[in-house]
Parts: C-alpha cells; structure tokens; sequence
C-alpha cells in the first residue's frame, strides 16, 4: 500500500455538467485501486449534485508540473460524499496509471490560494478594461461609417433625416455611450464576484429585456454566431473563471461571453432612446467590432490564465460518456415576454421530439462523421461567420452557378473552392454537410418535372439565403415553427402537387419568391410576410381539393343510388317476365325507355307509390295480354279490345313524360298492332331479366368474402388513407372517398383530388394481399421532417455498408451474407430456381507462405473485386460474402442449376489465366467450386452454408480447379436426429418440457425501477429434467412447421403467468414474446392469437411482440398487417436485429412498431470502433424520428452502457445488466420482498 498527503489542483469532470476544478488530499494505493480525498469544489453545481447522490461516474484529470501543455492524466471511476465540503474519488483496474499518479510531480496547488485567487481577478479585471477599452470606440466608428454608406444611398427625405439624427446622437453621446456600456458590464461582473442569488439575478435581466421581442431575437442571433464560431474558447473560458470566481457560468452568466455583451450593448441602445429602425444597424456594427477584437482578446485571457496556473479541457479531451447538450439547452436565456418571474425549465421540457428529428446538430454531426470518421466528437470547425460573409459577397456568381443545368449546391461550392484557393479553408466539413442539407432539402421540388421555368428559376435563387440561415444557425432543423421551415412545407405543398395546369398560381409562386431573393433572415418582415403568403395558397388549394373530393362523392352517391334502383327494377321486372316466354315488343318497350320511366318514378314517388305499381302493372298487363298461359280464360281478350286503345294513350303520356319519345314510334306502332291482333306476337325465350348485377349477393363465393383481406377491406371507412401501387410500380397515397353500403366497390382519390382510382371488392382484396395496397396513417411528416429523415436513412446505409462488409475484399461478412440468404429462404417463390455457389481459392496457405501475407491479401482483394463485377454484370445486383479466410459465397437467385453451372465453369476458366503480382513475383491462382440448389427443404441458412463448405473441400481433395454440384443429403444420424426433435416438439407441447425465461431490458438514462420490461426467452429441458439448448428445437420448430404452434403456446404460458401474478405484474411495463417469420402470415394463429387476446383484454396492453428484420422485410404486408390488427388490442411490437440495412423509410413507416432492437454485433464495441459508433447512433435517430424508442442487445460492460447514454438509446439489454431467469422467479417467494 502506498500513502501520499498532498494538495494538488486537478478538473473533475461528470457526466452533464461542466469541468471544475478542486484540490486533491491524501491519496491511497492499494494492489490496483487509487483512492483519494477531494476537497475545494469549485463549482456548486457539481458539488450540489455529488452531495445529493450516492455515487456518480467521474474522470478526474490531474496536470503535473513538468507535463507538455494540454497533457493529463486522466483517471476513470467513481466519486461519492463525505462528511462536510470533501468526496472521495476510486479509481480501479489501471495499475500503472494509478501508480504513475502516485509518483508523479504534484505541482503547485492554487485554487485554495486566496493570494493567487486575488491577484488573478485583478488580471481578469485587466483584461476586460483592455477589451472595452478598444470595443466601444470601434462599434461607434464603424457605426458612423455604417450610416454614411446608406445616407449616401437613401433616396427619401424621411430616411436621409433620421440617419442624420442618428450620427448626431452617436457622436455627441459617445462618452454616455461608454459610461453605460461599462457600467452594465461591471454590473455583470459585480454580480459574478458576490454570486448573487437567482431571485436577484432576475431582477437584473428584466431591467435588460424591456424591449420587443424581435429585437432580443437580433442579438440572440450574433451571439449564437459567436457560439458556434467559438465554443472551443467558450468551454474554456467557463471553466477557467468558473475556477477564478468559484460559480458555475454559461453564455448567459458569463460577462465576457458574446451574449452578455450584447446584453450591455441592448442596456446601452436602450438609454439612447432610438427607434427600432436603427438598432439592427448598430447591431451589424457591433457584430463587426466584436468579430475583429473579441477572439484576440479571449485567447490572450485564457493564455494568461494557463500560464497562471489554471488548466481547462478542450472539447475534444472529454471522456465519451459525457454530454453538455442537455445543460447547453438549458442554460438558454429566456425570451423577454417570458423572462420576468420565469421558473426554471424542467427536463420534460428537453426531452426529445414526440416526432421529430431530434436535433439539427444530430443531423449535422452525423454527415460530418461520413466526412471524417476520425475527427473527435465536438471538435471545433472553422470560423463560420467569415465564411457567411464570402458567401454574401459571391452571392450573385454562386446564384448564376446554380442556375446551370445538374448544379447543386454542393457542386457549386467544391467549384468556387477549386477556382478560388483562398476558399479552401472555410469549405470545411461542417459547412460541406449544410451544403448537403440544403440540396436535399430543394431537389424534390426543383427538379419536379410539371414546375414552370420560372418558380424553378425562384426557387434555385432561394437555396442561397436558405444555406446563409444555416451557416448562421441550425434553428431551422431543430424547430418545427421555424419560418423558413414552414415555407419549404408550404411550397412543397404548391409545387409538388398532383394538378392541371395552373398558370396564376405559377406566377403568384414568382412574385413571391422574388422577395425573398436578397432576404437572409428568416425572422425579418419580408421573410415572414411571404411565409404568411404561402400559407394562404396552401390553405386555398385545400379547400379547393376538398370541394372537388366532396363533388365527386356527391357524384358517386347519385350513380350508386340510380344503380340500386335499377337493380331493384330489373329484379322485380325478372319476377315477372324472367324463367319464360316474353313478346319480344316488350322487350323492346322496356329497352326504349319503360323500363327508365320505372327507374325515375322510384327514385323520385318511391317503389311503394301508386304512379310506379301503376308502371309495373302495364307491364304485368301486356305480358298477360301477349303471352296468356294456358291457364287463362278467353274473357281477357274482352278486356283487352275494351283497354288498349286506353293503355296505348298512357303508355305514350308516359314516355314523352320522361322525355323517351326517340325511337318509340315504331314499337308502339308494332305494340298497337299485335294488340288488335292484325300482326303476330313473336314470343322469346327469358331466362332471366337484367344485368349481371341482379345476381343475388348469397350466391357470390362466401370464401371470397371471408378472407384476411377481403376482412381489411371491408373494414375501411371513408377518410381512410392507403398507399396504392400504379401500374409502373409508383406507389401513390389516396384516400377512400366512397363506398357502397355493401362494401363491394370502393372509389379512392389522389390527395389533392386529381386522380380517382377504383376497385371492386375481390380485386382490391387482392391487391391488399400482393401487398400492392397498404392501409396508412392519414397524415405523412412533414416535408422537411420527411427530406431530413432522408438524410439520415442516407447515412445510415453508408454506415451500414461499411460495417457489413469486409473491408479487405468488399464483399459481404459471413453473419451479414446468411442474414441475406435466410431472407431468400423466408420469402421463396417455389417456382424460381436459386443456387448457392461456394468459390475456395486453391492452396492459398501456399501462397501466403512462398509470398507473404500481404501477396495473399492481394489475392483476396481482387478475387472479392472480380466476383462482385461478376455478380454485377450477369444480375444486376446479388449478394457476395467472404464467409471463411479464403473461402467466398454468392447468391445466385431464379438461375437454374444449368445456369449456375454454365457461370461456375466461366470463373473457374478465368481464374487459371489470371496472373497475379507482388513485388515483382508472379504466381497463378485456381478456385474449387460447389453449387447447391436451394430447394423447397432448405430452411436454414446456416446449415446451407455448412453443406457448400463441405462440398467445395470434397471439390479440393482431388487437387482442386474443379466444380461439384452438392446434393442435400443427410445422413441416417442427422435423420434421426431431426425425427427426434420433431416427437421432442410435440411431446414438449404437451407435457411441458418448455418453461420460459426472463431478461431484463432496463432504461439507459431514466430510472431502472420504472416501468420493467423484460423478454421472455424459451427454455427447454429433456426427459431427465436437465436442461439443454434450445438453438435445435427452435430450428427443428422452423423447419417441420410448428413454429406457430410453439409461438402459440408461449403466449398462452404468458397469458396464464400473467393472471397468476397480478401483483408483479403491476411493476412491468412490458413482457416482450419473440414470434416466428411464419406465425405472421399463418392465418390460424392470428386468429387464434387473437382470441387469446381479446379473451384477456386487460392483460393485452402488458404484451411486447418482437419480429426480426429480416422475418419483417421477408413477410412486409403480412407483418404490417399482423401488427396493425394486435395494435388495436393495445399489444406493442419490436423490430429485433435491426442493421441489416434491408429496411428503409418505406419499410419502417408501414411497420407500425414501438421499438428499434438494434442488433448486438455494431453494440459489443462501440465504445471503441468509430463507424459502429457513428452507425448505431445513425439507428438510433432513426427511430427517434419515426417515435420509436431504440433498445440495445449485448450490452456486456459499464463503458458500452456509457456510450449508448451519450447517444440517447433508450434501453439496454444484455449479460451485463443480467442474465436471463426462470420467469417463475420475477414472482416474489411468500414472505419475500
């Protein structure tokens, strides 16, 4: 054990909180833990949050004397509260540095020097009086300079007046101008030096903010630019006065930081009385002045104070575990219309977006990380104020640059760099990403192929002020209410609609985009005006859309009411006449025109009316008159001599009544005749009377109506959105604007009521089940939320693509290359021939060992290269994985056997004329092949890959550069094997050999008691009681189709587990159920499930369903169906294994989860590989977007949960946090707590 008494100043440093400095006392080793007393605390934010929790994750960073500049040690462990102001920090596991700590030169300690304390605020002060000294007289000479340009430039007496008024003011109040400038700055500092109370701070900033509120936003504007310029010296300037004055200081409390200066600089204008025309002239000049002296003037400061014996930590030194954006949010100066009185905000009030993005630095960070995965999270960038400035002065060259055809952004600014050297150095990565931000942002719009020349040409204009709002500020990603943002929705809305030509809104859209040209300010009166403008057009087209869907639904009722009553005419005429002998002339009478006099007297007296049975009763009479049965008497002819002359004349009131006069001349002539007997009756043959429509529906086929998704579709009601695919395979959202009371035909129409599309029942159930029409929500994010999440899903693929495949040969990782062939598996059309091909490169130990292990990289980097373009060039796209050292696998999909083997030969060929060369050393190379078809029995991959592997070294033994064709073949032991677990399953589904297990899924960041979760995984044991794996019987359950019976157990285990244990059950928010691929488009279980479910609704809610990703994406339309059906029984669901990058945004907006699984293999090092780091949290902001909560599996150590913390996923899961257990056990013992 090793003891040293010492008194040294070192920073600690806790998750969320600034670095502050203290003194160390009395450090302790003992074997491989360091142990040692803080003392002096100098921030009471720290030292209040150590006092009031138990222990708390720290780094403790030590700088000794002889140390190069910049240099520490840093210690990792854990700090808890003594008795009094003192701590005691542990650190553990790093024997040296502890040692090295010990042993190590103290330094001179400072911080509990009251003299050293003294005369370092008398160096503060210096410095302060030094600045101000320089910064007033520059604001006002450059103020003067200010008003003379634009007097010189104003046409108006008004405007000439009052900047004459104002230049008189600067210059003969330019002493007032300074007096109250300091005196507001040492008020700020006074306050710093006494800590004076929050209440009384209050006091204070309401004096400074009795102004309007565009005025403050002004001044929040430059220091934000500041901000963002300069957080790096910002860091550390809090941390060092923090040191000096003992208070915790931010932006706002900090009187050296831009934002207080402008604070004094609002005081100062204030007391000049001048009008708010000429504040924001001020406010450019004094963003100038602060520009060119401020950054000087802080660097000399914190140069000093190093060399005084003060340390800081840059951003780029801080553990990774740590986090300032939560505390940077909330140190935020409140508005003025909200500052007096205001209560602290709470953490409710940072929380993360019901449904955004996150935040636009998430974005941002996120390109930067494509850019340079290397550069240190938070490390600074260039200055971006100097490069908004270079952007204004080239606005109007970058704008005709844009105007180019094929020109983005992005492009542009890589060609202004190239032409202009001087460039390069503002063109960083930071500023490459908004660049980025703003093309994809623009591109949908611009390039639509129906926007006139003219908004296209207003539109390419406006992506200039857009990017200078960024360059000055990411408010615009971050804030939903932002203007800026509004108007990309707003135009989004105008100009990427599904219309006719509409030439007077095209030109509204011009005029105004044209003032928006020069407008870089989303918050001025121009900008604001014109959102306002575009608002309105959008609200008018709505309406107009809605009238025209409300038309066509009137125009649709009518038809389907004219429809039926046809319908019912025809039926009750095919009572009379169907089944017999007609006269043909009143067939011709009933198709002339009697038959629609029927229709009309229904629709408009009623089928009960005496003036429609008086219609139907001539038709009855003729028919007797025409074709009397046998049966009838000889007395109707007397009738009929004494009544046709009569119903003749009413027949012909009746139809010139409903305007059928055409072409009835002739039939009643015809009619009259055979009437009076003096022309013959011809008599036809009816089966039946009408169209096909009169078919009663009870004869139509009940299994047709009966289906999964003939159920879906009658379950629609007008209003409901889906997403149907178009013939060229688009798909378009419609909604359901109309459908008959039967629901057998259903009418859809386009979002803005352009397009109408429909279906009869049996072809849109089809349609539901080819998974060519979705059911969705009504209302898609937002064009911007949609545009950014783009971004996201874009990076998101490259990280995954990176971290998919092998970095040596290009070509996909074993575990990623049998997730590819397992999705083939699931959703196999047995009727399409597929082939695994397995390449081995021959005697490669050989060529390592003649050569060199970098000759055999060589190898293997142009063997992935030519397979993939072979791949390439013969599919168009198909899967490659390196799955062994020298040992690659392709998936070939519907190529037949003899297809398979025609491209084996072809490689094997060009293989033995490759030559290969290292260092001057030239050697040949031969592959052995095996083919193996994918047949109906091929369940699983893994197993596939293990019979191509055995088969290509069968294909090597005889010397190799051959190709065999493997055939599924298992032997008698594997046979019996699998017949045994075949009795195992359904012997275990009846005596209960199956149990369940139980592994906890805990929050990251919130507090581990509240609300459980925890997922159920299966457990098995033998006839003996022992258990063993269950990896075989789950495969065997896959295989031989009795997966949903076992998933069906499992829940119903659940459910009874459940019931029995009310109590425990109040304390878990979720138990999560794994399902299998097949369990979500077998129709017994879902039905099954279902009423399981709904027998214990108030248990449904407490259900967690997990589906993986590749079980999902194979199964797309069944799983969003499946889960959308449990939703409505309050059930959740989980995407397990997510990071394949089979899943897009298409994919993740149809499958209606509650939460990301992230798979385990990008979690197990992310805390110490960049581009699994950058990946997850790529995921991570996916789900975050879409509201999903994100869950990581295999989190094994502390260090991987810290990291997951400063991402932000929400849960964590795996043997670090616990193992899993007997579900049984989660149920308290009697007398247990």
């Amino acid at each position: 054990m090793q003891h040293d008494t010492r008194h040294q100043d070192a920073l600690l440093v806790t998750p969320g909180l600034i670095p502050t400095g203290c003194t160390l006392h009395s450090l302790t080793l003992a074997s491989s833990t360091l142990e040692c007393v803080v003392e002096n605390l100098r921030s009471p934010a720290v030292a209040d949050h150590l006092s009031t929790h138990r222990e708390t994750n720290a780094h403790l960073y030590l700088f000794p004397e002889d140390a190069v500049e910049g240099r520490a040690v840093r210690l990792r462990g854990r700090i808890e509260a003594l008795s009094g102001p003192s701590f005691r920090f542990q650190h553990e596991s790093d024997t040296d540095i502890a040692e090295q700590t010990v042993t190590t030169g103290t330094g001179v300690p400072r911080l509990n020097d009251a003299s050293t304390i003294k005369a370092t605020r008398s160096l503060y002060r210096k410095h302060c009086d030094r600045l101000l000294g320089r910064l007033i007289p520059e604001f006002v000479e450059t103020a003067l300079a200010a008003i003379e340009t634009e007097q010189e430039a104003a046409a108006e007496l008004r405007e000439i007046t009052r900047l004459k008024d104002m230049r008189f003011i600067l210059q003969s109040r330019q002493p007032r101008i300074a007096e109250d400038f300091v005196g507001r700055f040492r008020a700020n500092t006074l306050v710093l030096e006494t800590s004076t109370p929050d209440g009384e701070e209050s006091q204070q900033l309401e004096l400074i903010q009795q102004h309007v509120f565009e005025d403050w936003l002004d001044l929040q504007m430059v220091a934000r630019r500041f901000d963002q310029a300069y957080h790096n010296e910002l860091f550390a300037l809090h941390q060092l006065l923090g040191q000096v004055f003992g208070v915790d200081l931010d932006d706002r409390t900090n009187p050296l930081s831009p934002l207080a200066l402008c604070q004094c600089l609002q005081y100062t204008i204030d007391r000049l009385r001048l009008g708010g025309d000429g504040r924001r002239l001020l406010y450019a000049a004094f963003e100038d002045a602060l520009a060119d002296l401020w950054p000087a003037a802080i660097t000399s400061l914190i140069g000093d104070l190093n060399r005084a014996g003060f340390r800081f930590l840059s951003l780029d030194q801080m553990p990774p575990n740590w986090s300032l954006r939560e505390s940077r949010n909330e140190q935020k100066a409140p508005p003025p219309s909200q500052a007096p009185e205001k209560a602290p905000s709470s953490p409710e009030q940072h929380a993360r977006p019901a449904n955004g993005i996150g935040s636009g630095s998430n974005v941002l960070e996120l390109l930067e990380m494509t850019h340079d995965p290397e550069r240190p999270r938070g490390s600074a960038s260039v200055n971006p104020l100097a490069f908004q400035k270079t952007i204004r002065a080239r606005r109007q060259q970058l704008t005709q640059r844009l105007m180019e055809p094929d020109n983005g952004l992005s492009k542009v600014l890589e060609e202004l760099v190239s032409d202009d050297p001087d460039l390069k150095g503002h063109l960083d990565h930071a500023t490459r990403s908004k660049a980025r931000i703003v093309d994809t942002l623009f591109d949908p719009i611009r390039d639509h192929n129906e926007l006139a020349p003219s908004v296209r040409e207003q539109l390419t204009r406006l992506q200039v002020p857009i990017f200078e709002s960024l360059l000055s500020s990411t408010d615009l990603l971050d804030d939903e209410q932002h203007p800026a943002r509004e108007m990309l929705n707003a135009l989004s809305e105008l100009c990427l609609t599904d219309r006719g030509t509409a030439k007077r809104l095209e030109s509204t859209l011009v005029s105004i985009l044209e003032d928006l040209t020069d407008v870089s300010d989303p918050e001025s009166p121009t900008f604001q005006k014109a959102e306002s403008r575009l608002k309105g057009l959008v609200h008018q087209q709505n309406q107009s859309f809605l009238r025209n869907s409300e038309r066509l639904a009137q125009t649709l009722d009518g038809k389907e009411r004219l429809r039926k009553t046809r319908q019912d005419v025809q039926r009750r005429l095919n009572e009379t006449l169907g089944g017999g002998q007609v006269p043909e002339v009143l067939l011709n009478l009933l198709g002339s025109g009697w038959e629609q006099v029927m229709v009309l007297s229904a629709l408009r007296d009623g089928r009960d009316s005496q003036h429609f049975q008086a219609l139907r009763e001539t038709v009855e009479q003729l028919q007797d008159w025409l074709a009397p049965t046998e049966t009838q008497s000889g007395d109707h002819t007397v009738a009929q001599d004494l009544e046709s002359g009569v119903m003749l004349r009413y027949i012909e009131r009746e139809l010139a009544t409903g305007g059928m006069t055409t072409g009835t001349q002739s039939i009643l002539a015809d009619l009259e005749k055979q009437l009076s007997g003096t022309e013959p009756v011809t008599l036809v043959r009816l089966d039946h009377y009408g169209g096909s429509d009169t078919v009663p529906l009870d004869i139509m086929p009940q299994t047709a109506q009966d289906t999964r998704w003939a159920q879906r579709a009658r379950g629609l009601k007008v209003g409901d959105w889906v997403e149907l695919t178009s013939d060229g395979g688009e798909p378009r959202r419609m909604r359901l604007i109309w459908s008959n009371e039967d629901a057998l035909r259903f009418v859809f129409l386009s979002p803005k009521g352009m397009t109408e599309t429909g279906y009869d029942l049996p072809e849109f159930a089809a349609k539901l089940a080819a998974g060519e029409a979705w059911l969705i929500d009504e209302q898609p994010p937002s064009y911007v939320e949609q545009r950014l999440f783009h971004i996201v899903e874009d990076v998101y693929k490259k990280l995954n693509a990176q971290v998919i495949h092998d970095a040596l040969t290009g070509c996909l990782h074993r575990h990623d290359f049998e997730k590819r062939l397992q999705l083939l598996l699931n959703a196999r059309n047995n009727d399409a021939p597929h082939t695994l091909m397995i390449v081995d490169i021959d005697e490669f130990s050989v060529i390592n060992a003649s050569y060199g292990a970098s000759a055999g990289d060589n190898t293997l980097r142009r063997t992935g290269k030519y397979l993939i373009g072979r791949s390439r060039d013969t599919f168009g796209d198909t899967a490659v994985g390196r799955i062994g050292g020298n040992e690659f696998a392709l998936l070939l999909e519907e190529l037949s056997l003899d297809g398979s083997l025609d491209l084996a030969e072809s490689i094997r060929r060009d293989f033995e004329q490759f030559d290969f060369d290292h260092n001057g050393n030239r050697f040949s190379a031969t592959v052995s092949i095996a083919l193996l078809p994918i047949g109906d029995n091929s369940v699983d991959a893994g197993d596939l890959l293990n019979q191509g592997s055995l088969a290509v070294k069968s294909a090597k033994h005889p010397g190799g550069n051959r190709i065999e064709v493997a055939r599924h073949t298992t032997s008698a032991a594997a046979d019996k094997t699998m017949t045994r677990w075949v009795s195992e399953i359904d012997r275990s589904l009846q005596e209960g050999n199956l149990y369940l297990r139980a592994q906890p899924i805990v929050p990251v960041s919130t507090d581990p008691a509240a609300g459980r979760k925890y997922e159920l995984l299966l457990g098995l044991k033998d006839s003996n009681g022992v258990e063993i794996s269950p990896q075989g019987y789950i495969e065997a359950a896959e295989q031989f189709h009795r997966s949903t019976k076992v998933d069906l157990w499992v829940v119903n285990e659940v459910l009874a587990w459940m019931r029995q244990n009310p109590e425990t059950l109040q304390g878990i928010d979720t138990l999560n159920v794994n399902l299998s691929g097949k369990s979500l488009s077998n129709d017994t279980f879902m039905l099954g499930l279902e009423s399981s479910l709904k027998a214990n609704a108030d248990l449904a809610g407490k259900l967690c369903f997990e589906v993986t990703e590749t079980a999902a994406v194979a199964n797309l339309h069944f799983a969003a169906d499946f889960m959308r059906e449990l939703k409505r029984l309050n059930c959740r669901f989980a995407l397990d294994d997510f990071g394949t990058g089979l899943s897009s945004y298409a994919y993740l907006h149809k499958l209606p989860v509650d939460y990301i699984k992230i798979d385990g293999t990008f979690i197990r090092d992310i805390a110490s590989n960049l581009t699994n780091y950058a990946l997850v949290r790529s995921i991570n902001e996916l789900g975050h977007f879409l509201d999903v909560e994100t869950i990581a599996e295999y989190v094994e150590d502390m260090e991987i949960m810290d990291t997951l913390r400063e991402i932000q996923v929400d849960y964590a899961q795996g043997f670090g946090i616990a193992k899993p257990r007997p579900l049984s056990n989660l149920t308290p013992k009697p007398g247990q707590h």
